[in-house]
Protein backbone atom coordinates (compact mmCIF):
# COMPACT_ATOMS: atom_id res chain seq x y z
CA UNK A 1 0.00 0.00 0.00
CA UNK A 2 1.22 3.48 -0.76
CA UNK A 3 2.09 5.89 1.98
CA UNK A 4 2.25 9.65 2.25
CA UNK A 5 4.45 11.68 4.58
CA UNK A 6 2.82 14.73 6.12
CA UNK A 7 5.28 17.54 6.79
CA UNK A 8 4.74 20.87 8.55
CA UNK A 9 4.61 22.54 5.12
CA UNK A 10 1.33 20.70 4.42
CA UNK A 11 -0.30 22.44 7.40
CA UNK A 12 -2.78 19.63 8.00
CA UNK A 13 -4.83 20.16 11.14
CA UNK A 14 -7.27 17.77 12.75
CA UNK A 15 -10.14 18.80 15.02
CA UNK A 16 -9.05 18.74 18.65
CA UNK A 17 -5.47 17.79 17.74
CA UNK A 18 -4.08 20.78 15.87
CA UNK A 19 -1.41 20.46 13.23
CA UNK A 20 -0.11 16.94 12.60
CA UNK A 21 2.92 15.39 10.91
CA UNK A 22 3.86 11.80 10.18
CA UNK A 23 2.89 9.00 7.82
CA UNK A 24 -0.43 7.93 6.37
CA UNK A 25 -0.86 4.56 4.66
CA UNK A 26 -3.76 4.41 2.23
CA UNK A 27 -5.34 2.25 -0.44
CA UNK A 28 -6.02 3.66 -3.89
CA UNK A 29 -9.32 1.83 -4.19
CA UNK A 30 -10.46 0.00 -7.30
CA UNK A 31 -12.74 0.74 -10.22
CA UNK A 32 -16.08 -0.95 -10.75
CA UNK A 33 -16.15 -3.98 -13.00
CA UNK A 34 -19.08 -5.76 -14.60
CA UNK A 35 -18.81 -8.49 -11.98
CA UNK A 36 -18.03 -6.51 -8.82
CA UNK A 37 -18.38 -3.01 -7.44
CA UNK A 38 -15.22 -1.02 -6.91
CA UNK A 39 -13.73 0.00 -3.60
CA UNK A 40 -13.30 3.58 -2.42
CA UNK A 41 -9.82 4.88 -1.70
CA UNK A 42 -9.32 5.03 2.05
CA UNK A 43 -6.79 5.65 4.77
CA UNK A 44 -5.65 2.36 6.25
CA UNK A 45 -3.25 3.42 9.01
CA UNK A 46 -1.63 6.50 10.49
CA UNK A 47 1.50 7.22 12.47
CA UNK A 48 1.13 10.86 13.42
CA UNK A 49 2.50 13.36 15.91
CA UNK A 50 1.02 16.63 17.08
CA UNK A 51 2.82 19.98 16.96
CA UNK A 52 4.57 19.18 20.26
CA UNK A 53 5.99 15.90 18.94
CA UNK A 54 3.62 13.72 20.96
CA UNK A 55 2.63 10.44 19.29
CA UNK A 56 -1.09 10.36 18.54
CA UNK A 57 -3.20 7.23 19.01
CA UNK A 58 -4.26 6.01 15.54
CA UNK A 59 -7.69 4.99 16.90
CA UNK A 60 -8.29 8.58 18.03
CA UNK A 61 -7.99 9.58 14.39
CA UNK A 62 -9.33 6.62 12.41
CA UNK A 63 -12.43 6.13 14.56
CA UNK A 64 -13.49 9.76 15.01
CA UNK A 65 -15.58 10.86 12.03
CA UNK A 66 -14.55 14.52 11.98
CA UNK A 67 -10.85 13.71 12.29
CA UNK A 68 -10.70 11.01 9.63
CA UNK A 69 -12.82 13.16 7.30
CA UNK A 70 -10.49 16.15 7.76
CA UNK A 71 -7.44 13.96 7.21
CA UNK A 72 -8.91 12.31 4.10
CA UNK A 73 -9.93 15.66 2.62
CA UNK A 74 -6.45 17.10 3.15
CA UNK A 75 -4.58 14.02 1.88
CA UNK A 76 -6.73 13.55 -1.24
CA UNK A 77 -6.39 17.26 -2.08
CA UNK A 78 -2.59 17.10 -1.82
CA UNK A 79 -2.35 13.84 -3.78
CA UNK A 80 -4.70 15.17 -6.49
CA UNK A 81 -2.59 18.31 -6.85
CA UNK A 82 0.56 16.19 -7.12
CA UNK A 83 -1.06 13.97 -9.77
CA UNK A 84 -2.19 17.02 -11.74
CA UNK A 85 1.32 18.51 -11.60
CA UNK A 86 2.85 15.19 -12.71
CA UNK A 87 0.37 14.93 -15.57
CA UNK A 88 1.03 18.51 -16.67
CA UNK A 89 4.79 17.92 -16.63
CA UNK A 90 4.39 14.73 -18.65
CA UNK A 91 2.08 16.45 -21.15
CA UNK A 92 4.57 19.29 -21.54
CA UNK A 93 7.35 16.77 -22.14
CA UNK A 94 5.29 15.01 -24.83
CA UNK A 95 4.43 18.34 -26.45
CA UNK A 96 8.10 19.36 -26.52
CA UNK A 97 9.09 16.04 -28.05
CA UNK A 98 6.32 16.28 -30.65
CA UNK A 99 7.52 19.75 -31.67
CA UNK A 100 10.97 18.42 -32.50
CA UNK A 101 9.58 15.21 -34.00
CA UNK A 102 11.17 12.95 -31.38
CA UNK A 103 8.50 10.80 -29.84
CA UNK A 104 9.95 7.35 -30.42
CA UNK A 105 10.04 6.60 -26.68
CA UNK A 106 6.41 7.52 -26.14
CA UNK A 107 3.26 5.69 -27.08
CA UNK A 108 0.28 7.56 -28.44
CA UNK A 109 -3.10 5.96 -28.03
Amino acid sequence: MPSFTITPEHKITLPGMGMVTGTVTYSNGTSDTLEEPGEEAEIEDVTLKDAFGTDLDPEDILEVGTRIAALEDAIWEILSAQDAADYAAYAAELEALAEVGDHKDHHYW
